[in-house]
């Protein structure tokens, strides 16, 4: 690769990172609407990024800092790329491969994802486009950190083999090499907070079942006061930030249309009292604490409580859910298996979830992040891993 800098030269350089972002800045003057644009449509997104940014030993400058080609190669020592489901049939990265190919750089994607409403098939439609990134960024690098063996079978399927299995960089959040979840009794747990994914339903593995299972949540949300913490919904981020002039009827008809079979009377209360959203990861970590017990089918809603120690159930509704899910062993449940609204019982859910499997499963990945990251010569934060644990792929099929 075309460089006159040696590796104590690069080392001194900035990281330019392109994807996830790691943070929002916040200004009174913000709409709703506007803040939701800054994280990517999704609050989850600003788990990827901030995760990966306080993991780096580097100082980074971001996408919405610099775009001259010229200017990155000048300042900057290689090209990180926090990522999500970036392999699917409705995402075209072309833009971003002749952008990365303008860039004599080297470059790192860590958390890549596949995205199918099918997990059976590995073989899906990746446009042009993104398949080009991909095999630019393989070329520039020891190996593609992936979210998991889906991941690594689809890109196998289009003859890419130089993977890792890492999960996603959010995994390791709190930057420490265990991981260990302790619950209390039901009897004992007396703040819970659910999460939805409304907006994105055409992703699920079977939307229907998936649709059931949000309002058998919801319903049982309502038993227990819970809270409803929003990523990617404008609607219920608008009630959750309580601006008296931006919350108009209208706002109900989406949320009220989609939690159709719940008395709309009981949905539009739940929602404009119990709606919380956070855009910096600080403040989300700091509340996520108070609650006892989390679930919903927003995979960072409830890992982001794992990561502070609080149980977590997810409810996977598609092939990202799902394949973080069962890499990191967390508690989950198939939207396929809801059939009817009462088969969500929160107490039931959290009766049922066991960590054991969790502890292992990220003391295992923890290790592998870290020889990921070294061998991709991005310095990195992390302390090493307290033991050699055993093989993940015997872990997660027991």
């Amino acid at each position: 690769m075309p460089s006159q800098l040696n590796l104590r030269e690069r080392n001194m350089k900035k990281i330019f990172l392109w994807g996830a972002p790691t943070t929002v800045i916040q200004t009174e003057e913000d709409s709703t609407a506007s803040l939701m644009e800054k994280t990517g449509k999704n609050t989850g997104n600003l788990l990827i990024g901030y995760s990966l940014a306080s993991q780096l030993d580097a100082d980074y400058i971001t996408m919405h800092q610099m775009t001259d080609p010229r200017q990155i190669e000048e300042e900057c020592s290689s090209i990180v790329i926090p990522a999500a489901n970036f392999l699917y049939s409705g995402f075209d990265f072309g833009f971003l491969a002749d952008f990365i190919e303008a860039i004599q750089l080297p470059c790192t994607i860590v958390g890549l994802g596949a995205q199918s409403n099918d997990y059976n098939v590995t073989k899906i439609d990746i446009p042009e486009g993104t398949l080009r990134l991909i095999k630019i960024i393989a070329e520039r690098s020891t190996s593609l950190g992936v979210r998991g063996y889906y991941t690594a079978q689809v890109l196998a399927s289009y003859g890419i083999h130089n993977v890792e299995v890492i999960g996603c960089p959010s995994f390791y959040l709190n930057g420490r090499p265990e991981l260990k979840i302790y619950k209390k009794p039901f009897s004992e747990v007396k703040k819970i907070s659910i999460n939805g994914s409304r907006r994105v339903i055409r992703h699920s593995l079977s939307p229907e079942n998936m649709r059931i299972a949000e309002m058998g949540l919801l319903n049982d949300a309502m038993k227990y006061n819970c809270d409803f913490i929003v990523q990617d919904e404008y609607e219920e981020a608008t009630l959750a930030r309580k601006k008296t002039t931006e919350i108009e009827d209208s706002l109900f008809n989406p949320i009220v249309s989609y939690y159709k079979d719940l008395p709309s009377n009981l949905v539009k209360n739940f929602f404009e009292r119990r709606s919380r959203v956070f855009f910096d990861i600080p403040t989300w970590s700091s509340q996520i604490k108070g609650y006892d017990f989390v679930c919903g089918t927003r995979f960072h809603g409830n890992l982001i409580a794992l990561q502070n120690g609080v149980p977590a159930t997810v409810i996977a509704h598609d092939s990202r859910t799902r394949e973080l899910s069962e890499l990191l062993a967390i508690p989950n449940i198939s939207v396929q298996d809801i059939e009817r609204m009462d088969d969500i019982d929160l107490e039931a859910i959290y009766e049922k979830a066991d960590f054991d499997r969790l502890a292992k499963a990220y003391s295992y990945l923890y290790q592998r992040y870290i020889s990921f990251l070294e061998a991709n010569n991005l310095k990195h934060k992390l302390p090493p891993a307290i033991q050699k644990t055993p093989s993940l792929k015997i872990l997660v099929s027991v």
